[in-house]
């Protein structure tokens, strides 16, 4: 009985350990992006060195699909593009795509095509559904959404676990044209319980909020993000 109990408490803590998941990062190409200085400047370089973000690479639906979103470390945006642009009166600042441009390097996320894709309620301009100030949401239209990710859960990304009814914004008329956006920050006011990692931490994927970025050298493009463990 007394080795039962002991069992028990290994096996708890140990999942209490090994919650966490990773996700594989890549850096966006400079042929990716826009620059408002002359090409092969001193400023062009400096500002395309310094705007060359992150993005992560997550699987969503089903049958899956591995759809890229930027990283931004700053900001609690959590949103997936969806392939179908159905708005007709968009605003010009979403149709002057100013910095990133990744359509022609990936696909942006096909909800039709997806068997386990539900949508919460009706599509609405973003501003409703969340609090903004003095500057324009990301996109135009946000969609509440469920739909089946995958993760890895192992450092060396070789067992993933799928959960199913994960909540997320699917988004129409985005400013810039990326397939998605996967916001970082913690401490935005205007943090809701559907950023990313509120929404990893509600369904115990994750056991807390910590998360870091883990690359072999500073020279290399593609690393790893974990997130939900030291």
């Amino acid at each position: 009985m007394y080795k039962k109990f002991l069992l028990l408490i290994f096996l708890e803590k140990l999942i209490y350990i090994y919650n966490y998941i990773v996700l594989p990062v890549d850096t966006v190409k400079q042929e990716n992006l826009k620059s408002f200085y002359s090409p092969n400047s001193p400023k062009d370089i400096i500002y395309r060195e310094h705007c060359s973000p992150l993005f992560a690479e997550i699987e969503v639906g089903t049958p899956p699909q591995k759809i890229p979103l930027i990283i931004k470390m700053k900001e609690n945006d959590y949103v997936i593009t969806s392939v179908h642009q159905e708005e007709k009166n968009v605003y010009d600042y979403y149709n002057d795509k100013t910095l990133y441009d990744l359509s022609a390097q990936f696909n942006h996320f096909n909800e039709n095509n997806s068997n386990t894709y539900r949508y919460i309620e009706s599509c609405q301009k973003r501003e409703h559904f969340y609090r903004y100030e003095d500057e324009w949401p990301i996109a135009e239209t946000t969609c509440p959404s469920y739909e089946t990710f995958s993760f890895y859960k192992d450092i060396d990304m070789k067992n993933q676990i799928k959960k199913e009814k994960l909540y997320f914004d699917l988004v129409r008329y985005m400013k810039d044209n990326v397939t998605g956006v996967l916001g970082l920050n913690l401490f935005n006011d205007r943090r809701t319980s559907s950023s990313f990692l509120s929404v990893l931490k509600r369904n115990n994927l994750i056991n807390n909020y910590y998360w870091y970025f883990d690359f072999n050298s500073p020279k290399h493009e593609k690393g790893k993000l974990i997130i939900g463990a030291y």
